[in-house]
């Protein structure tokens, strides 16, 4: 395959990390390293593990596969990923996201690199996102996650993530850009989770590109994190532990991207994100800002309760 302007893709490098993955793992490298038509090199930290995780790993390193094995401490997800991002020294034309857990079609990555291989835009950063096939542990079909409504925006990134880490294909001005991003070098709790970060960074800066059509199979089980969307009192309980949880993560990501980025901002990016961080500070603001379309989410129940959060100062 050949990348923007003729030049060879490769390889892809997929940054993943792992905490306590044995029993799934094995399958998703594997569907990794199967993918068609293009090569990958896969990079896993393991966030802790004190499972059979590292013995699996280093089963694939010693059979000569594309796979390199950090050792790591604890340090959550999203600490863990924002690592991978900073320490990856390996250069490549894509860059890819991956949980441990999940299954990837043999397609997956060729088809993002030919999107944004399509993009007619010459050092833009660019990031590929798409829907999720939701399966329960053994594959079993159970659904997709909704197709969004509304662009995919940097209004929309500062309220919530609909870029499933898992999907996203960044190409080199993509990782760069979050690769020097200040936030690397600052606490990770700023951030809701690396996929929600690099959306709300190239959102502002570069372009997203959302394909409709599956390519991962998001596997639903006890011990993952954040569900996919299937189960109602799941998403319910996410939205509300993401919109109103006591360190207000999502505002504190936007304070601390104007912080850093408000200098590069174009003038009306950085007026959203002005209202935003400041419509605490009066009660005409809040009213102001809860019926300001500048921001929005996908859904529109979801949406209401945006803004009936804003306007009791809790979003």
């Amino acid at each position: 395959m050949k990348g923007r302007g003729n030049r060879p893709v490769d390889t892809v490098v997929v940054l993943m990390s792992v905490f306590n993955g044995a029993e799934y793992l094995q399958e998703q490298l594997d569907s990794i390293l199967g993918q068609n038509d293009i090569a990958v090199h896969i990079v896993v930290r393991d966030d802790g593990s004190n499972d059979r995780t590292a013995e699996i790993v280093a089963s694939y390193v010693e059979r000569g596969e594309p796979v390199t094995y950090i050792k790591g401490g604890n340090i959550g997800a999203a600490n863990s990923f924002m690592n991978l991002v900073n320490g990856c020294e390996l250069e490549s034309p894509y860059y890819a996201f991956s949980d441990h857990d999940d299954v990837w079609e043999a397609d997956k990555l060729i088809t993002a690199a030919h999107a944004l291989d399509m993009a007619d835009s010459a050092d833009t950063p660019l990031m590929y996102c798409s829907r999720l096939a939701i399966v329960d542990e053994n594959l079993n079909h159970l659904g997709f996650t909704r197709i969004p409504k509304k662009p995919l925006s940097f209004s929309n990134a500062l309220i919530e993530t609909v870029t499933a880490g898992g999907t996203i294909l960044l190409n080199r001005e993509a990782f760069d850009l979050l690769r020097k991003s200040p936030m690397i070098n600052s606490p990770m709790s700023n951030i809701v989770m690396h996929d929600s970060w690099a959306y709300l960074v190239i959102s502002a800066f570069g372009k997203i590109y959302y394909d409709v059509s599956p390519k991962i199979l998001y596997r639903q089980h006890p011990l993952n994190i954040f569900g996919g969307g299937h189960d109602f009192a799941k998403r319910w309980k996410l939205r509300v532990d993401r919109l109103v949880d006591r360190r207000n993560l999502f505002r504190k990501q936007a304070i601390h991207f104007l912080n850093n980025y408000k200098d590069r901002l174009d003038p009306s990016k950085k007026q959203i994100l002005l209202e935003y961080v400041n419509y605490r500070e009066s009660l005409l603001r809040r009213i102001l800002f809860a019926f300001s379309p500048t921001v929005y989410t996908q859904g529109e129940l979801s949406n209401l309760y945006m803004r009936l959060l804003i306007l009791l100062g809790k979003l």
